[in-house]
């Protein structure tokens, strides 16, 4: 029943870490407020998120309250961050990791219901 899936890192937020939360935001196509930190900003843009400082909580309140007030770019932002996810599938990074390790043959990685 979500509309917006908020990820609000700290200033001192440690520089990698897994942005499964984010993930599941962008998969479930909610509309992202997100900290700018490293492991936010390798994966999202202002197509995919708001960003905001991290730490910022008037910025991090400001940008919700747009979003509430504006559905067509709260549509937008999941619709696109929602295409974002499924080019990020556990099959996916499978293959980049098997890709990156010199792999001839990738296994069917498909997944399966």
């Amino acid at each position: 029943g979500a509309d917006i899936g908020i990820a609000p890192y700290a200033a001192d937020a440690p520089p990698y870490f897994s942005p499964l939360k984010l993930f599941e935001y962008l998969a479930a196509g909610l509309a992202v407020v997100a900290a700018a930190i490293p492991g936010v900003t390798e994966l999202v843009d202002e197509r995919t998120a708001v960003l905001v400082p991290p730490g910022d909580p008037e910025a991090l309140a400001a940008a919700v309250a747009g979003l509430t007030a504006d559905g067509h770019r709260r549509a937008r932002l999941g619709q696109s961050g929602r295409a974002l996810a499924e080019q990020h599938t556990w099959g996916h990074s499978a293959r980049r990791i098997l890709t990156a390790a010199g792999a001839t043959a990738a296994p069917d990685l498909a997944i399966r219901a």
